[in-house]
């Protein structure tokens, strides 16, 4: 009996965990997001493989995609699972061999995101 007195903090502490977890990670994100912007160079990747997922009601379909790129030097890098969101109308432009655009950092081309507009709807 007295281990069901500890489930229940052990459980806050996870859930409290996790939340720490999620905030740090976007912070994080953000500032890296904020040092590429800082001297960016802006490209177009290669669309290596794509899976959509169910399109909402508001008209957007969340999109997982790998893609490939070469930096100013003509080195190849790739990202796998990134997921996105597209306008469902666009969806069509998504396919396998299309180009995305994508922002990597000048001095380390391995810092790279796709780039999104404002409202997070991925720009052509």
């Amino acid at each position: 009996m007295d281990y069901l007195k500890v489930l229940h903090i052990i459980l806050v502490g996870l859930v409290a965990g996790l939340i720490i977890y999620l905030i740090c990670r976007d912070i994080v994100w953000g500032v890296m997001k904020k040092i590429i912007l800082r001297n960016p160079v802006y490209t177009h990747a290669t669309i290596s493989a794509v899976m959509p997922g169910t399109p909402s009601s508001n008209g957007l379909v969340n999109l997982t995609i790998d893609y490939e790129f070469k930096d100013l030097t003509g080195a190849n890098y790739s990202r796998k699972n990134v997921l996105t969101i597209i306008k469902t109308i666009n969806l069509v432009e998504y396919q396998i061999g299309s180009a995305v655009p994508v922002v990597y950092l000048r001095t380390n081309p391995e810092k790279h995101f796709l780039n999104e507009g404002k409202d997070g709807v991925l720009i052509r």
